[in-house]
């Protein structure tokens, strides 16, 4: 629970600095500059409005049937959280309304699940509904499986769907005989699909560059997205994996403030989860701007967790916080597949630190693993060294790690960023590959080049595309 008190020490306003140093606690913080109050009891006009506008959002994206008042209240319990804005990630930022010292937030996060019945199938729905200002909601995250039959499952809407019984009973909608592998490839880190391999997953990577415009003018965004939109629909992966993801209240332009919405409205037969890392520090001033990273499926999303990645506020380098968020799919062929994306800081301290924390993380996760993302770093680096298993760091060593770009083209350089300036320099963004114990294999991996340069690019990154068999 957390603690709102008002003592001489609290800052009122950013005029007075406060020296912030070492790591955050990062049991105290949802993500960087967010303390959470947990909150249980909503309102019951609170409740209802938030799931009215979560089924009218399923509604109208999946065209699906309507459902009574009474299925509403088939809903688990709606957690609730207040969140409050931290200049030094210890206590509330305090500010004087009226006379009246109040502990400033942003808004509330909503997370619950409901059961949609249509015929003789049922839907369990996923949904993280983020309001700010009051009244205003955003979708963050919204998953679902479908259930073959109602009368042959019944299952606590609290609980996590990821048991093997549920898995056996979810009806796979995306299972479309061109999307199933008909053979397995010849071998690991194989360049090539058998030839009656006619199918496969493909995995992107994308740093989309948040709001951000050539000429700096919000006016120009719209224009920019658009061409955003166009690479996505060009490509249409079956897994997005999304970097510089912003809600950004007062930008946008006529698309609205929440990137989510902007992405989710073009792929729209996608399941969807987001994580905020950061809450930019200038939001009082500015209005509530954060940024994180998100993944978009087109197969159903059994589970996912996200954990915050080290930083040394003492660092110039590592003023925001970083997260990594990791999503379990469930795919008809090859069963579990985790899903990891990221965004490393500028700090080398950093991003070694956090390498390590991710490589422990994935330790633990039986099944393919693909970990993805902006890394900040170029190949060469201790950091991504380590994680393709060449060098040790802090007594550990990664085995069965797999940089994707690197096992099909050892040659090429493989260069993704930047676009805006003009020329391509780096290459920062990622696909890593773990593959114990697991059949997934790799059939290509390529990077989407911009059709323009400065105004004319999508974003400052290149989008990295992998296919799997």
């Amino acid at each position: 629970m957390l603690r709102i008190f008002v003592a001489a020490t609290i800052i009122l306003s950013f005029s007075k600095a406060i020296t912030i140093v070492g790591e955050p606690d990062y049991t105290k913080i949802l993500y960087g500059g967010v303390l959470p109050l947990d909150e249980s009891e909503d309102s019951a006009d609170e409740s209802k409005h938030i799931i009215q506008f979560a089924v009218s959002f399923a509604r109208r994206r999946y065209n699906l049937c309507e459902i009574s008042e009474k299925e509403f209240k088939r809903v688990s319990t709606i957690r609730k959280l207040t969140l409050y804005f931290t200049y030094n990630e210890e206590v509330p930022y305090i500010v004087n309304n009226s006379g009246t010292l109040q502990a400033f937030n942003f808004g509330k996060l909503h997370t619950f699940s409901f059961q949609w019945s249509c015929g003789g199938n049922a839907s369990i729905h996923n949904f993280t509904i983020a309001t700010y200002p009051m009244g205003t909601h955003h979708v963050y995250s919204h998953t679902y499986v479908r259930v073959m039959k109602i009368d042959s499952f019944n299952v606590s809407l609290d609980s996590k769907y990821a048991d093997s019984e549920t898995k056996q009973q979810i009806e796979e909608p995306w299972c479309r005989e061109t999307w199933i592998p008909s053979d397995m490839l010849l071998s690991l880190h194989s360049k090539s699909c058998r030839v009656n391999c006619t199918s496969s997953i493909s995995v992107m990577t994308y740093n989309i560059w948040n709001t951000n415009t050539f000429t700096k003018d919000d006016k120009q965004y719209p224009a920019r997205f658009k061409l955003l939109e166009k690479v996505l629909l060009d490509e249409l992966p079956d897994i997005i994996t999304f970097q510089e993801v912003r809600y950004e209240h007062f930008k946008g332009g006529n698309l609205g403030p929440s990137q989510m919405k902007h992405l989710s409205d073009i792929l729209k037969s996608y399941q969807f989860v987001y994580a905020p890392a950061q809450l930019d520090i200038n939001s009082v001033y500015k209005g509530k701007t954060e940024e994180g990273v998100a993944v978009f499926s087109r197969f159903p999303v059994i589970k996912y967790n996200s954990f915050l990645l080290f930083r040394n506020r003492s660092n110039s380098a590592d003023v925001n916080q970083r997260v990594c968020l990791h999503v379990q799919i469930l795919h008809p062929e090859h069963g579990l597949v985790h899903i990891l994306t990221t965004h490393l800081s500028l700090s080398h301290e950093a991003r070694e630190e956090s390498v390590v924390q991710i490589w422990r993380y994935i330790k633990g996760l039986r099944g393919p693993v693909l970990l993805t993302g902006d890394f900040n770093a170029e190949p060469q680096e201790k950091a991504m060294r380590f994680l393709r298993g060449e060098v040790p760091l802090k007594g550990e060593r990664t085995c069965g790690v797999s940089d994707l770009w690197t096992n099909v083209y050892p040659l090429s350089p493989g260069f993704t960023f930047d676009c805006v300036s003009g020329d391509l320099v780096k290459r920062i963004d990622f696909i890593f590959w773990r593959n114990f114990p697991g059949n997934l294999q790799i059939k290509d991996i390529r990077i989407i080049q911009s059709k323009g340069k400065g105004s004319k690019a999508a974003s400052d990154h290149l989008p990295v595309v992998a296919m799997f068999c």
